[in-house]
């Protein structure tokens, strides 16, 4: 790091001591920076502009693409979208985490209402927050919302709710110590963001890192990103490869989101069958949460793209497993936006009804009672959305058809989708030649039989050349068309590749005949099943005008660090950047880390900046940094700091170091810069599990700790107790057992400021036994999946901390599998306790 702060003005979009774009600095290049134009130029384009005028042209010239869509179409895509992510919801929460293929087909039970879901109730509350304070959504006023109005308490949502409460901002919030950062919950929230930023793909996902990044980091921010993108998208483009590779173009290629899309693109193009893309998947990107982000993404992309119907595409992605109804749901959502509520099938809608149905965990929030109001809503909201962001999209009112046909971007709605309910099922998988009545399907005859990773899309086989006229395939035309009493250009031509293309009108298109099909005889039918329409395919004309894979203002959010945090203190923002290692301090280690400061007042600020850090403590500043410092109204500067805590300095479970701004006239600005004490463990091992006899075996250890002592290791050499930390509660301990069975045991002393209540958790995936002051409280040996959900677990005990020093003493038991581990001690009510830890040895 150099001497000096280097003092910028807004927009330079560079820092000091990093390669990265910090979250401050990326604030003071202003929203053009992210997604387009500002205020001002969406106001002059609104007063300039008006596009059923033949003499009005948009300002900055003929390049400007406008697209259009009317408000009874925006309102019936925006009512398709709510119901479509309500109707997968609805039939995935009974297999949701199963990783078993399965024949689902139809609801069982028919419901009368759709499912609460968690993922529905945080689009009711950004939504509101939209409506009251409009599209410059503030990460501030994101996380109030968060703490006031949620009270789920699994997965992510409490290791965030941890975060926030101890002082930890975004995207820090979603990143620190939360083994649930690339789940998938963000995808379920995804359709807000779309539905108010129709066709800005750029914005929908903008705003989706936004939200997923309060509670997500890296790929479970990517995810949200990509699917925000695709529904933005759907909109106004209904060919489906077009879309993934809108989606594509929305995240940084070399992330697993990216990969996982890429690898069910080319296996559905190259004919592959689902079960083949599904494997291929799992290999890839595969994790032991079943909710983790790519590979769900994954599961979805294969229900939208192998699906033959609205139902059959939910019912696919149930039917490969894992996040069944996060997948299924966002199927769904997708789907409800390219056809709209109009053409989907009644049979899998009606059964829903009318109502918006909220779970228990959205609280004090009055949200909208019927979809028909939530589409109202998301219509009011993202006119504001536009208006500020997006001045290239227009909801206007109906127009005629001769003023439709003169946009600029002239739209084809798609057909409706089949109204079958079947659903392509494991043991039948494999594409489906043609077109169906949602989306194309791959090239027919492509000969992409093996799978190649590649970006961006592989060539598509060109269409046979049309017969001359005369011909004996011209002549065959000729005669179907003169049977049928079709025009023969309308006629597909024998031997050509791909279904035949035929631009319609919506109004042209035959709706779903909604009808169920009569049981045969001696039998009964509960599933509805209606006969299937032949829809002809849409050839929709891509506007060149209209460059929808550009990612200029998304890729600066690739570049925000996971470990970041933004303070706010006087006129300035603070961003503290604790580098890969987190806001983690371990005693006799050296940490650095880096603090960029706006100056969003009016007048420059002169004066020093130094930080001041608890009695103790060890600071450098590398170089010059305590000199005098100028910073420019608008204007950010970067500084680096390097702290180490000494054995003999406090260190406590929470602490601040204090960054002070002092002007050379005025009182100084303080602001408070958390830093927490790592896990502090003694670990010896490890000891000998020879035919699984270690769980039961007692080795020294549980006899008696000595810190101190020699023990005989596995391999039967020597073994003492070794000091390790951890950042957080989930310890890595797979390097003890280095990839064999065995046995090993963990000391710690937790601290406690008051004696009191506590329950302390164990998740582990094998063999667990828990002491507390010499006190059995846990025991379980069972080789399941490893879930670390803060404050309940299947190994839990109810306790009673003393003031002072508790020592906790684990054993770990590992089989044939590596080993995950993870301890927290909370309150009875399952909140992490302050004035806990273990931060010495």
């Amino acid at each position: 790091m150099t001497s000096a702060a280097l003092a910028m003005g807004p927009g330079s979009g560079r820092c000091r001591f990093t390669t990265t774009i910090c979250v401050g600095c990326l604030e003071a290049m202003g929203p053009s920076a992210l997604w387009g134009a500002p205020k001002e130029r969406a106001a002059r384009f609104a007063q300039e502009y008006n596009p059923r005028r033949a003499d009005s042209a948009p300002p900055g010239g003929a390049d400007m693409a406008i697209l259009e869509i009317t408000r009874e179409e925006y309102l019936d895509r925006a009512a398709g979208g709510w119901l479509g992510r309500m109707a997968g919801a609805t039939l995935g929460i009974p297999f949701e985490g199963s990783r078993e293929l399965r024949t689902v087909a139809y609801y069982d039970p028919v419901p009368g209402q759709p499912v609460a879901s968690d993922g529905l109730d945080c689009q009711l509350l950004w939504l509101r927050l939209l409506r009251e304070h409009g599209p410059d959504l503030s990460w501030r006023q994101m996380t109030d919302a968060y703490e006031r109005h949620l009270a789920y308490h699994w997965d992510e949502y409490a290791w965030t709710r941890h975060n926030l409460r101890r002082g930890l901002e975004p995207p820090l919030s979603g990143s620190f110590d939360n083994w649930f950062r690339t789940a998938d919950r963000a995808i379920t929230r995804a359709e807000v963001w779309a539905m108010t930023a129709p066709g800005c793909p750029q914005v929908a996902a903008a705003h989706a890192h936004r939200d997923a990044s309060i509670d997500h980091a890296d790929d479970g921010v990517w995810a949200a990103m990509f699917w925000a993108a695709m529904e933005s998208a759907a909109f106004f483009v209904s060919d489906v490869r077009q879309l993934l590779e809108i989606g594509l173009a929305m995240v940084p290629s070399g992330s697993r989101a990216a990969r996982a899309a890429r690898i069910v693109r080319d296996a559905w193009i190259g004919g592959q069958p689902l079960t083949e893309a599904r494997a291929r998947v799992l290999t890839a990107v595969g994790h032991e949460n079943y909710s983790d982000a790519p590979q769900n993404l994954g599961m979805a992309l294969i229900g939208f793209l192998y699906g033959t119907g609205f139902g059959s595409s939910l019912a696919t992605a149930v039917n490969l497993g894992l996040d069944t109804d996060g997948t299924a749901g966002a199927v769904g959502g997708l789907l409800g936006i390219l056809h709209g509520r109009s053409a989907l099938p009644r049979e899998w809608i009606d059964p829903l009804g009318e109502a918006v149905v909220i779970g228990w965990g959205l609280l004090d929030l009055e949200p909208e009672r019927t979809v028909a109001e939530l589409a109202s809503h998301t219509l009011e909201a993202a006119e504001g959305v536009l208006a500020a962001l997006c001045p290239q999209v227009a909801i206007v009112e109906q127009t005629s058809r001769e003023e439709q046909a003169a946009s600029p971007v002239a739209r084809p709605a798609p057909p409706p989708p089949a109204g079958s309910p079947e659903a392509i099922v494991p043991q039948e998988a494999g594409p489906v030649p043609g077109t169906d009545a949602i989306h194309s399907q791959p090239p027919p005859g492509s000969d992409r039989a093996r799978f190649v990773e590649i970006d961006p899309l592989p060539p598509v086989p060109a269409a046979a050349a049309a017969p001359a006229p005369g011909s004996a395939a011209t002549q065959e035309v000729e005669a179907m068309a003169a049977q049928n009493g079709t025009p023969a250009e309308a006629m597909p031509v024998s031997g050509a590749a791909g279904p035949p293309q035929t631009s319609v009108d919506a109004s042209e298109v035959p709706a779903p005949d909604d009808t169920p099909a009569p049981a045969a005889q001696g039998e009964t039918s509960a599933v509805p099943v209606p006969e299937a329409v032949p829809v002809p395919a849409v050839s929709v004309a891509a506007s060149p005008a209209v460059d929808w894979t550009d990612n200029s203002r998304v890729r600066p959010l690739w570049a925000v660090p996971a470990n970041s945090s933004t303070l706010y203190a006087g006129q300035f923002e603070i961003t503290a950047d604790y580098g890969p290692g987190g806001p983690v301090l371990v005693p006799n280690a050296a940490s650095s880390f880096t603090v960029a400061v706006r100056n969003k007042a009016p007048d420059p600020f002169v004066g020093h900046v130094r930080l001041e850090v608890p009695a103790g403590w060890q600071v450098a500043v590398p170089g010059a940094q305590g000199q005098r410092q100028m910073l420019a109204a608008g204007g950010m500067a970067r500084f680096g700091f390097v702290i180490r805590v000494p054995d003999s300095a406090p260190l406590a479970q929470r602490n601040s170091a204090t960054l002070i701004l002092a002007p050379e006239a005025g009182p100084a600005v303080t602001a408070a810069i958390p830093f927490f004490g790592g896990f502090c463990w003694w670990v010896v091992g490890p000891f000998r599990n020879l035919a699984d006899e270690g769980y039961t075996r007692a080795y020294g250890p549980e006899d008696r700790v000595d810190l101190s002592a020699d023990y005989v290791a596995r391999d039967g050499g020597l073994i003492r107790w070794q000091r390790m930390a951890f950042p957080g509660v989930v310890m890595d301990l797979e390097p003890v057992f280095n990839g064999s069975p065995g046995v090993l045991y963990a000391l710690a002393l937790f601290r406690a400021d008051h004696a009191g209540p506590a329950r302390i958790v164990a998740h582990c995936n094998d063999g667990v036994r828990v002491w507390l002051a010499g006190r059995m409280v846990i025991q379980r040996h069972s080789h399941e999946p490893f879930r670390p959900t803060l404050g309940c677990g299947p190994a839990s005990a109810d306790v009673e901390l003393r003031a002072g020093d508790n020592p906790v003493l684990v054993k770990v038991v590992r089989c044939g599998e590596p080993v995950r581990f993870a301890l927290s001690l909370t309150d009875r009510d399952g909140q992490p306790l302050q004035g806990v830890g273990s931060t010495r040895w």
